[in-house]
């Protein structure tokens, strides 16, 4: 003992200092980490900064076969294996001198049952926790490598302590329902338990209770897997809050039914089949698993089918970990490794069962017995051979990763005793525990409302009972061991002092002599028994009421103590008869561990009150019952069965499998048993009424992948305030396979005072209405559904039927918790949202926007990258009416990811603000739903071969794909919708070598069989957003789009990885709205509206009014398909960007608010003056109020999920000032107005402006406009970089997010455009120099009918590149063939270098321009920047390849041939004004020929291809009129805008010009022909050509056929390589040679 007091001295010295972090020399105690091998160097597992993988690695790298094996054993703590309190010298000499794993149970108190240990290091818990620091000390200081020991302990209702928090046992807790509670009770259970120096918890219990008769089903939370799942869940995020410490759930797998309830020991022969097992009892796991990231899992020592758990690799391995997704580390139950040999003689002897245990997957032996017993065969099976080395290393791999993620390498000692005396057992952790007293008692009748009992109205109560005067129920195993308790008497006497006088009698024992044989042979009782009851009757005599407190306790349940019986045991109900013969009103309490058939009392007794093991409050909570200062609102997780012989007997249950035999009882009749419960699963009553009304589904009819949901009202329509715990069943009408009767799906308890109503929501998934079928597989199948509400199991208050309706074959459904989201996002209980930290940052706040109507508990949980999630805040937020801001603070973890997670209520996130999380990721995609979306992208792109494809949601940080042919099926992993998408455009582009087109027109083709990857492939993305769309393209590609044609563009998106898109379909209705409730009538608003085409540029604030006014039939048609684009687009991770108030007002509004700061902008586009945009500047307190109710009503039409806006003030046209200060004003201005409203909005801003007029938009004027917005509240969008790249003039826009983007195309113009070369180097550049805030790649294209090239590049850039340029463009050959070709590859690099030069821009060629005699043309002046030759050279090559039906190729053969083409007659062209400068007519006359014969040629040329086809373009237009004169409408709004583009004769003429079939023939041609007609004439006749004639010449006829209806064709003919190879064959000679141009 003397040693043992230095040792104690000494280390009461050291530990201050080790809380202090102050160290001296030679020590092993550094700033900030430890020297646990004492090498004097901070090794990688030393370094608490490092990547937990790599610390394993690092360590294990280190360790020898004696330390690794010391690792996977525990040592069973004080006078249960290990016999001293601390180290003493002889333990340098003992096994653990190399570590140990776990010391399990070290000094709680705990010796044998009922027996308590003595030590002086039980309590205080301070002294408890300085004890094991010391013991923990020997493992660090001692040992070889210093690995920290985990001590370990039991919790299930309170650590299992000498003192701590005592709670109702798990079986009370399941009755209160209330996942809030549990969350509390489990973060208590963890906080005290690391206050007294533990650091894993072996909890919760997820057994599944079957059968009422089992010994522990006092540990159950109840019979419903959902139930027990979903408390489960709580518990184990609640036990590792912080990662205090990890939890331990038990027992896996299939442990809870063995036959007949018998314990055998081994839990031997479960009776359950197999689809019982998946359904009933592994389905808690995979969810605890899954959505808690429990740490540890205790294997069980029954078999399941004749094969031991313990030993099988199925269970431990393939189940566990490979399916349910388990990373921590499995510790055996006591004994289970032993009774491989000793009791199911699978295995000869110990070494054998060693050997099956750790290939099985075991990490930790657990048991009574020396560490030595396990270690020793262990390394004999090493040394033999007979394990190998690997196996090892990755069982001990998993014990590391759990003590690295608790913390026990970075804070082995729990040196805070302040804390642990103030908080152990502490005021604030016992209110909790008498709230979970409380709210798990359940009433199970109350006969003309005997109860509550008016205090005032008796003089004397009697308690009477064998539980009356008990508290042995508040220590029963694996909680709190003497922890101060209060029985019913003592309860009841606090309760009514001063008031009445407590009278108690036992009455009788808990059972009688001859318990339990009695059961079977019942004796008369004793004398003494006798005595016992007649003193009770005598009491009872003179109360006004009788309180019998019967029931059970450790005698009759409890580990190994099965029942033959369920009726109250011994000669209880004998006393209950005795007592109730008085006629004194008597109350039933019962305090048991498990369901009785109390059906005399039912009968007979008036009021009955289930207690179950009610914790050290249990006393109060049930006097506080009894006397009303509580409503009871528990209700039973489990049945009640009328007699044993009912068993098996509980829910769910299979249809008709609990009703049996006939009717009619005595001789006549036909009934053999009796049937039916006696209570009922989810029964319980209260003091008070609650009706249900109201219930709504969200849609009568959804698919098998759609989420549904429901609501209805609950009301309190008693007179006191209470508890209703509501529960949400589903009945699936018609199966494959016999499914349950119905399943328990939601449930929450509610609070309500008198007279107070809720509406509660509840959210179906899929796989809420799945089933596991014939084969296995979680489906849901087709068909009808009941949906019901109800007070219990039995008693249905509301139901209503669903029809999912898939049109098909059941859907395969693959269900993850761990999906990435963004926002806004609504999620329910048990359903979260992750988010990513930035590398390198640590955490220690986070803001969160919740939404109006959110009503939820909630938690925020961390990751660093060891795939477990633990909580470091937990709360409750309720907004009201109005959205709200919180932050919450909490300690600083360095996480990799941050999650929030809803417990009970739901919640609708509007965003997540930290400075550690990424603002630049900006997607909106709902995490319910992200493997549908893509599912369902898959199918419509893949059809034939979608369902050979898997998609999995993975965890990583950044966006990334994942691919891997896996058992013949593709497997694509990612972690988001997004990710998901791409990785399946990249598959087909690059391994299917298919190409999509944005064309629904265009069929993709699909490969006969998938190609396989045998080796993972992995993708990141090197920014997180990417851009599409450009406000221009709504009106030269989009304004006569339908949904299918939406459609696939969203797809085309989702393939290729784009993040962001403009969303600018029906704002209009949005506006409409809005100036409606500004005075304006809808007559004015929509005469303010432009044409449809023109919508961009009123849009924009350019022009007013022009074509209008705007048919009400478009507005209502465009809102519609609004909806649906934006529903798309969030679900494949697309966020939309909408609109908001810049400015631009309706002139009428000027004549409403006269004093409004209202002006006329300068002209645009050469439009008359009454074209004019009018502004309201942002100064103006109006711009406020429109701007608020503009997004009002913008959120009431389109929804909450999208809060970026595009917003561009100024676009083309001059600012009221060019002042500084006033371009600052009304940038913050603007933002404050749209902020007020959307507290989470994001301005983003396209460049153009600066360079449109660059002369004004100096660097000053620049700064002062996008710096007054919030940093991480605007993106510029670097409109048009090919050309001026602005980030790099303003200093990376002075530190805003920024996208790089590529624009390519103005005015849809048909040319080949686009420097290859020079956009790879200066996106080369743009990721060597760009700083952190460019945060995309975009592409601002103004028209889709061109080659998408350029635009798959950037796109694809934004990802890690594979391989250089050379190797894209052979790809892109191959997926524009369809395979690989070297000829057609050989073409495509000769085009990308030698003539994709031209830089985007306006036209090269002349064929679309207004001809005149000078040759200058203000849209079609662009220079050629390549050589005609290379690209007929490149033109021949293709032509050269094989054959090819894709749409790309048949794309390629018209768009290079009619390129070539119209490059050879601009030459022509040009030639043809030199002949005319020069006098030569017959040059000239022939020249002119063959440029008219060029135009009939490239019109049939392009009248092969879809992309070119005028009439199609019309057609499309007219089809949204519903009338004649709304077709004609369309029709001259669609000609106008391609031609005269605005007025008659302004400069715009021509600037959408394009080389379509039918405009080449109807339009371009006959301006050519009169041109070229009215030169020769003049030329011949010796007359200046009359250049202001023909100019009037072509306005009047280009007005009229804008203005007319001629038919052209709306359909491709011909055959595009042929007409490409005719005209090769036509032209190539006199291109090459010149021939004609040098006549």
């Amino acid at each position: 003992m003397k040693k043992l007091l230095i040792t104690v001295t000494l280390v009461l010295g050291v530990l201050p200092v080790l809380a202090q972090e102050k160290f001296g020399e030679g020590s092993i105690y550094h700033e900030g980490w430890i020297d646990f091998n004492k090498n004097r160097v901070k090794d990688v597992y030393e370094d608490s900064l490092a990547d937990i993988d790599a610390r394993i690695e690092d360590l294990l790298s280190q360790m020898n076969l004696e330390e690794k094996t010391c690792q996977m054993v525990t040592l069973y703590g004080y006078q249960r294996v290990l016999q001293d309190e601390l180290p003493t010298p002889e333990w340098k000499e003992k096994l653990w001198k190399d570590g140990i794993g776990a010391i399990d149970e070290h000094l709680n108190g705990f010796r044998n049952w009922g027996l308590l240990s003595e030590s002086e290091w039980l309590w205080p818990a301070s002294k408890h926790a300085l004890a094991l620091n010391i013991v923990q000390r020997f493992f660090i200081e001692e040992t070889r490598l210093g690995i920290p020991v985990d001590f370990t302990n039991e919790g299930i209702r309170g650590v299992e302590a000498y003192k701590a928090t005592n709670f109702p046992t798990q079986l009370g807790i399941g009755h209160t329902w209330d996942r809030e509670l549990v969350h509390e009770i489990g973060r208590i259970t963890g906080r005290e338990a690391r206050l007294l120096g533990y650091t894993n918890v072996y909890a919760p219990i997820l057994d599944v209770g079957r059968d009422q008769r089992w010994g522990r089903y006092e540990e159950v939370y109840g019979e419903s897997p959902y139930l027990v799942a979903e408390l489960g869940v709580q518990m184990a995020l609640g036990l590792q809050t912080d990662y205090q410490v990890a939890a331990t759930g038990k027992h896996f797998a299939a442990y809870s039914n063995n036959k007949g309830a018998r314990e055998g020991m081994a839990r031997v022969d479960p009776q359950m089949s197999p689809h019982e097992v998946e359904n009933i009892h592994l389905y808690p796991w995979r969810e605890v698993i899954g959505r808690a990231g429990l740490l540890g899992v205790m294997s069980s020592y029954n078999d399941y089918d004749g094969i031991p758990v313990q030993g099988s690799k199925y269970w431990l391995t393939e189940r566990l970990r490979d399916d349910f997704g388990f990373k921590g580390y499995v510790v055996s139950d006591s004994d289970a490794v032993e009774y491989l040999h000793s009791k199911h003689h699978v295995s000869a002897d110990m070494k054998e069962s060693v050997r099956q245990s750790v290939e099985a997957g075991l990490n930790v032996r657990c048991t009574f017995r020396t560490p030595d017993s396990y270690v020793m065969p262990l390394r004999e099976l090493v040394e033999e051979g007979k394990l190998s080395m690997s196996v090892i290393d990755e069982r001990v791999r998993d014990i590391l990763r759990v003590k690295f993620l608790v913390g026990i390498f970075d804070r082995p000692y729990q040196t805070d005793y302040e804390a642990a005396d103030r908080e152990v057992n502490g005021t604030l952790n016992n209110e909790i525990a008498l709230r979970a007293s409380r709210e798990s008692i359940v009433l199970l009748k109350n006969e003309d409302s005997l109860l509550p009992i008016d205090k005032t109205g008796i003089r004397k109560l009697a308690v009477i009972g064998p539980n009356a005067d008990e508290v042995s129920f508040a220590h029963t195993h694996y909680g709190p061991l003497v922890t101060e308790s209060v029985s019913v008497r003592k309860g009841l006497e606090e309760a009514l002092k001063g008031k009445a006088e407590v009278l108690y009698a036992k009455g009788c024992e808990l059972v009688d002599s001859n318990w339990p044989d009695s059961e079977i042979l019942p004796s008369e009782p004793t004398k003494e028994e006798l005595r016992q009851m007649n003193n009770a009757v005598k009491i009872a005599r003179k109360s006004d009421v009788v309180i019998a407190v019967l029931g059970g306790g450790q005698r009759t349940c409890g580990e190994n103590k099965s029942r033959s019986s369920l009726n109250l045991p011994g000669h209880q109900e004998l006393l209950l008869k005795k007592l109730a013969a008085t006629g004194k009103p008597v109350v039933l309490v019962l305090i048991n561990g498990r369901p009785l058939s109390i059906n005399w009392a039912d009968e007979h007794i008036p009021a009955i009150i289930e207690a179950w093991y009610p914790g050290s409050h249990g006393g109060t909570a049930v006097a506080e019952v009894i006397f009303g200062d509580y409503n009871p609102g528990g209700k039973l997780t489990v049945t009640f069965p009328k007699t044993v012989g009912q068993i098996p007997f509980n829910f769910p249950c299979k249809p008709n499998s609990q009703v049996d035999g006939g009717s009619g009882v005595g001789p006549q009749g036909w009934q053999s048993r009796v049937h039916g419960a006696l209570y009922d699963f989810g029964y319980g009553l209260s003091y008070t009424t609650f009706e249900y009304s109201s219930l709504k589904l969200s849609s009568e009819t959804i698919s098998s992948s759609d989420t549904l949901k429901l609501s209805f009202t609950l009301k309190n329509t008693g007179s006191r305030k209470g508890d209703e715990v509501v529960q949400l069943y589903v009945r699936d009408l018609l199966s494959s396979i016999t499914v349950y009767e119905k399943q328990l799906r939601g449930f929450e308890r509610v609070s309500l005072e008198p007279g107070e109503s809720k509406e509660i929501s509840f959210v179906l998934t899929p796989k809420d209405l799945s089933l596991l079928d014939a084969d296995f597989r979680q489906v849901v199948e087709p068909g009808e559904f009941e949906i019901m509400i109800g007070a219990s199991s039995k008693d249905i208050r509301l139901s209503e039927k669903l029809l999912v309706d898939d049109g098909s074959r059941s859907a395969s459904l693959r269900v993850g918790s761990d999906t990435k989201s963004v926002f806004p996002l609504t999620i329910s209980a048990s359903e979260d949202v992750t988010v990513a930290v930035l590398e390198g940052k640590t955490i220690n706040s986070l803001g969160i926007r919740w939404d109006a109507g959110t009503d939820c508990n909630f938690e925020i949980l961390w990751t660093n990258g060891g795939g477990q999630f633990l909580p470091i805040y937990h709360g409750q937020i309720s907004t009201g009416d109005k959205a709200e801001q919180k932050n919450y603070t909490f300690e600083p973890v360095a996480a990799s990811e941050i999650r929030v997670a809803v417990n009970k209520g739901s919640a609708t996130i509007l965003s997540l603000e930290s400075d550690a999380i990424s603002s630049s990721k900006l997607s909106a995609s709902s995490d319910k739903s992200q493997l549908d979306a893509v599912r369902k992208l898959c199918a419509r792109v893949f059809p034939n071969r979608s369902a050979d494809i898997d998609f999995i949601l993975e965890e990583g940080e950044g966006d990334f794909y994942s691919l891997q042919t896996i058992d013949d099926r593709l497997r694509i992993g990612g972690n988001n919708v997004n990710s998901l998408a791409r990785g399946l455009g990249d598959y087909m582009r690059d391994w299917c070598k298919i190409g999509t087109t944005w064309y629904a027109r265009d069929k993709v083709r699909e490969p006969e069989r998938l190609p396989e990857i045998n080796a993972r492939v992995e993708r990141k993305a090197l920014v997180g957003n990417r851009f599409f769309l450009n406000y221009c393209t709504y009106g030269y590609s989009l304004p006569w789009w339908t949904w299918k044609d939406w459609e696939r563009l969203i797809d085309w998106m989702a393939l290729h990885g784009v993040t962001l898109s403009l969303a600018n379909t029906g704002q209009e209705s949005v506006w409409l709205e809005t100036w409606q409730e500004f005075g304006l009538s809808p007559e004015q608003i929509r005469s303010y509206f432009t044409g449809p085409a023109y919508l961009p540029w009123h849009r924009m604030t350019n022009i007013d009014a022009w074509h209008g006014p705007l048919p009400q039939t478009w507005l209502d048609a465009q809102c519609e398909l609004q909806k649906k684009i934006i529903e798309r687009e969030t679900s494949l991770g697309i966020s939309p960007i909408l609109s908001s108030f810049t400015g631009h007002v309706p002139a009428g509004l000027k004549q409403i608010f006269p004093e409004a700061q209202i002006s006329k902008l300068n002209r645009w586009g050469s439009f008359d003056e009454e074209y004019n945009a009018w502004y309201l500047n942002p100064t103006d307190s109006l711009f406020r109020e429109i701007q608020k109710v503009f997004l009002r009503k913008q959120k009431e039409i389109y929804g909450e999920k999208c809060h970026i806006y595009g917003v561009d003030l100024f676009n083309e046209v001059n600012p009221p000032s060019w002042e500084p200060d006033y371009l600052a004003d009304a940038a913050r201005l603007t933002y404050e107005a749209i902020s007020e409203n959307d507290p989470d909005a994001v301005w983003l801003q396209m460049s153009w402006l600066f360079w449109h007029k660059r002369k004004m938009w100096t660097p000053e004027r620049i700064e002062a406009y996008i710096t007054p917005v919030p940093k991480g509240r605007l993106i510029m969008l670097d409109y048009y970089c090919e050309a001026i790249e602005v980030y790099r003039q303003t200093d990376n826009f002075h530190g805003q997010d920024f996208i790089w983007s590529y624009l390519g195309n103005f005015g849809g113009a048909t040319m080949i455009a686009g420097d290859l070369a020079d956009i790879s180097m200066k996106l080369d550049r743009l990721f060597a120099e760009a700083s952190g805030n460019c945060v995309g790649l975009g592409c601002t294209l103004e028209g889709l009918d061109v080659n998408p090239m350029m635009y798959e590049y950037v796109l694809d850039r934004a990802w890690e590149r594979r391989g250089n340029d050379k190797d894209w463009v052979d790809a892109l050959a191959d997926r524009h063939f369809g395979g690989s070709d070297t000829d057609f590859r050989a073409a495509w690099q000769l085009l990308c270098e030698k003539v994709q030069k031209q830089k985007s821009g306006h036209e090269v060629s002349q064929i679309p321009a207004r001809p005149n005699i000078n040759g200058k043309a203000p849209w079609n002046n662009q220079p050629l920047a390549y050589d005609n030759r290379d690209l007929l050279s490149a033109w021949a090559k293709l032509l050269k390849s094989s054959d090819s039906d894709t749409p790309e190729f048949c794309f390629d053969c018209v768009n290079w041939a009619r390129q070539c083409l119209d490059n050879y007659f601009t030459e022509l062209y040009a030639s043809f004004r030199s002949d005319y400068k020069k006098g030569r007519v017959d040059a000239l006359r022939a020249k002119g020929a063959r440029m008219l014969e060029i135009l009939h040629d490239v019109d049939e040329l392009v009248g092969s291809d879809a992309y070119f086809l005028m009439g199609k373009w019309v057609e499309d237009a007219r089809s949204w009129g519903q009338t004649a004169e709304e077709k004609d409408y369309f029709e001259t709004d669609s000609r106008l805008l391609l031609t005269c583009w605005g007025q008659k004769g302004r400069h715009l003429t021509d600037y959408a010009n394009r080389d379509w079939n039918g405009l080449i023939a109807t339009y371009y041609l006959p301006r050519w022909e009169k041109f070229i007609a009215e030169t020769e004439k003049s030329l011949s006749g010796g007359k200046p050509f009359d250049e202001d004639a023909f100019l009037k010449w072509c306005n009047d006829f280009e007005w009229k056929w804008a203005h007319s209806f001629n038919k052209m064709n709306s359909h491709p003919s011909g055959n595009p390589r042929e007409l490409s190879q005719n005209l090769f064959d036509k032209y190539a000679p006199e291109i090459m040679d010149a021939s004609i141009l040098n006549l």
